[in-house]
């Protein structure tokens, strides 16, 4: 894309594209440019600017750039001189130059930076400059080398940032989602607002991350450093005992009288269902095959990692409060399939961190062979 006036992109996805000398996905070429909600990856320049090269006004908020990579400058971003780079919210993981700055590179230009991570890729300094290059560090930024931050508040160089691989974690673009241990989960209080040079960061549920969901997460709660909203801490699972419903009916409860986080089953014997397709948005498959329920409680609102492993190809699915077999979307909240084909070996079957929150009643079902936990 090339910008020669005024722009503004949003939930878009560059990708894959390339540039004989400067912005593989965008050049911003003495203009201004917005760009919200959106992943610029394994994008290339022969020059500079791998993923956009800013010779104008960039605002770019709440954005991954990942994989992208450059000859000379800036494998992620390069800002020219006497330009301006406003980075808010923003993640940046594996972007590369084989000369200066595989993150961002900011040459004579002048760059704000507030609430961003930055994971070093194969080459080049997360951030680098030249020597009239300005750097305004304006809060909460954190990147695992020792470049990127400038003594702002929350900010942290050397920090651990694991990241999953870019995937489609909600929302129009994929991204890489936060993954313990993590310095940029929590990292911002709750109830912070600060101006990154006019463009607002916040942690007070008035902002949303990439994928549309809110910071934070839990209101109350710390926000994240980058594009993606993960939950502070983890919390223990209560699980009650699980119950085998009829064809068409929902079923009864009983407690365990201690605390489980593990649990075994099996759907040989059980009834029939047609299960949705994976995904957090519910569309029905055509495939008709036996289901098991586990139905559980948490004592405590936090982040759950839901992990299945079972003997034959199967999928997992995730509802709140109830659950019916003959209408499969009513409290749907995600669905994951193991990916293979194959019966023969076991499988890890695992759903993205999810926002569970005590009070509630909550479902997990699979279906074909046996599950362990």
């Amino acid at each position: 894309m090339y910008n020669n006036g005024r722009a503004t992109v949003a939930e878009s996805t560059f990708s894959g594209n390339a540039a004989t000398f400067s912005g593989g996905g965008i050049m911003n070429n003495q203009a201004v440019l917005t760009v919200t909600h959106s992943t610029f990856s394994a994008n290339t320049a022969g020059n500079s600017g791998g993923g956009l090269d800013n010779n104008g006004t960039a605002t770019v908020s709440a954005n991954t750039f990942s994989g992208n990579s450059a000859t000379v400058f800036g494998g992620g971003i390069r800002n020219s001189a006497f330009k301006t780079l406003i980075a808010t919210y923003n993640t940046f993981s594996g972007n590369s130059a084989a000369n200066s700055g595989g993150g961002i590179y900011n040459f004579s230009g002048t760059l704000h930076l507030a609430g961003n991570i930055f994971a070093a890729g194969a080459q080049g300094d997360n951030c680098q400059a030249n020597a009239s290059g300005i750097l305004n560090d304006n809060g909460y930024n954190l990147s695992d080398d020792a470049t990127c931050t400038n003594s702002g508040t929350g900010s942290a160089a050397n920090a651990t940032l694991n990241l999953r691989p870019l995937a489609d974690n909600g929302g129009s673009t994929q991204t890489h989602l936060p993954d313990y241990p993590n310095d940029a989960i929590g990292a911002i209080p709750n109830g912070v607002t600060l101006s990154n040079s006019g463009v607002t960061l916040a942690c007070n549920s008035s902002a949303t991350d990439q994928t549309g969901k809110t910071r934070p997460v839990i209101a109350g709660t710390a926000c994240t450093s980058g594009a993606v909203e993960a939950i502070p801490n983890y919390a223990n699972l209560t699980i009650i005992k699980d119950a085998t419903p009829a064809i068409g009916t929902d079923f009864d409860f009983t407690v365990n009288s201690a605390p489980l986080e593990d649990y075994s089953g099996t759907t040989s014997g059980r009834p029939f269902w047609t299960r949705p397709n994976e995904g957090p948005t519910c569309t029905l498959s055509t495939v008709s095959t036996r289901y098991h329920v586990q139905a559980f409680v948490v004592d405590t609102s936090g982040g759950y990692d839901l992990f299945s492993e079972q003997n034959y190809n199967g999928y997992i699915h995730l509802y709140q409060d109830s659950f019916s077999p003959i209408d499969q979307c009513n409290n749907y909240l995600d669905g994951d399939d193991d990916g293979f084909t194959t019966n023969t070996s076991q499988i890890s079957n695992h759903f993205r961190r999810q926002s569970l929150l005590s009070g509630h009643q909550w479902r997990r079902l699979w279906d074909i062979g046996q599950l362990h936990q």
